[in-house]
């Protein structure tokens, strides 16, 4: 066998072997709201079991299938000082106002739950007008990210530009080549204050897809790279 096979087989066999101990390290439940509320959507809560939190991230899954995908990345965070939740906010037409709703409910919530600790969100291209509609209008949010095709997010409306108010926003984008200028994200992304940070992940794949391919590794480290700044103050 050759001799980067069997390093490649080592280490792949390494990453299996600790990926119990990162189980271990995690409690992961389904969320039960205080109260009975309607209109709060099914959620998954990952925290460490024996550290506390330093910051909470919320991952607005378009799908119960999105959700499921998350799982993976939401551990690891998990592992390194996040709580995260992971809630399914319904996307499809004629469902906005109600995943809008939801979206601003859940984080009233967990701002109650958790008042000494910074809020983050991150939305997948389906969710994320939605998203973006309810961030831009909460200062309880300190950093909001995107994982989006590269051309363009689903419904994108420069009215929450103009209310946007400069907090960082990170935009993962994906796709077989690099938006253009001429793109409506591209020149939405373009126009907005600073902070911002843009990572552009080379692949065919988009969306949630992209968490069951090998730039998962890239998503979760930029994730808490751009989140230990903004809501840890970690440079």
């Amino acid at each position: 066998m050759p001799m980067k096979r069997i390093a490649l087989t080592v280490i792949l066999a390494g990453l299996a072997a600790c990926e119990p101990a990162f189980n271990d390290k995690v409690d992961v439940q389904t969320l039960l709201w205080s109260d009975t509320t309607e209109g709060l959507p099914s959620a998954q809560l990952y925290v460490h079991r024996e550290k506390n939190p330093e910051a909470v991230v919320l991952l607005s899954c378009s799908s119960a299938a999105v959700q499921n995908q998350w799982q993976d990345t939401a551990v690891r965070m998990a592992v390194q000082g996040y709580l995260v939740v992971a809630a399914v906010l319904p996307s499809e037409g004629g469902m906005k106002e109600r995943a809008v709703s939801a979206l601003q409910q859940v984080i009233i919530r967990l701002r109650r739950e958790h008042p000494h600790l910074k809020l983050g969100v991150v939305s997948d291209a389906a969710g994320a007008m939605t998203c973006l509609q309810v961030v831009v209008q909460d200062s309880a949010v300190s950093g909001t990210a995107l994982l989006t095709p590269g051309k363009e997010i689903a419904g994108l409306d420069s009215l929450w530009l103009d209310s946007w108010q400069g907090r960082p926003l990170l935009l993962l984008s994906a796709g077989e080549q690099t938006p253009q200028d001429s793109d409506p994200l591209s020149a939405w992304y373009a126009r907005l204050p600073e902070p911002k940070k843009t990572v552009w992940l080379a692949t065919r794949q988009s969306g949630a897809d992209l968490l069951y391919t090998d730039r998962e590794p890239i998503i979760r480290r930029t994730l808490v790279l751009f989140f230990d700044r903004h809501l840890r103050g970690k440079e």
